[in-house]
């Protein structure tokens, strides 16, 4: 329960959760498994903000576009995956190597 109520804290403070809070994980599941714990979250989050924007993108080519967004922001989103998936790969092999 403690991973889910961090999880709550940690999208409530914009990925920004309390020294405390981070420290709390640590005690109750070990620093591994709170890494992989926060890399769950931060995946989440990556996945939700491209799917809204995905979703305010398609809405522009219907012509219902956003006023909360602009074209370009929303092509950068959905697409500017494609470019940083070399660079996380190119990160996990150097780590790999160290």
């Amino acid at each position: 329960m403690a991973a889910l109520y961090f999880t709550r804290h940690y999208a409530e403070t914009g990925g920004k959760p309390k020294l405390e809070t981070v420290q709390q994980m640590h005690e109750t599941y070990g620093e591994a498994m709170t890494r992989d714990i926060l890399a769950y979250i931060r995946a989440i989050m990556i996945g939700d903000a491209w799917e809204n924007m995905f979703d305010a993108l398609r809405l522009w080519i219907k012509g219902n576009s956003s006023m909360e967004t602009t074209l370009w922001g929303e092509l950068a989103v959905v697409f500017g995956i494609v470019g940083m998936m070399p660079a996380v790969l190119i990160q996990q092999a150097i780590r790999k190597l160290v």
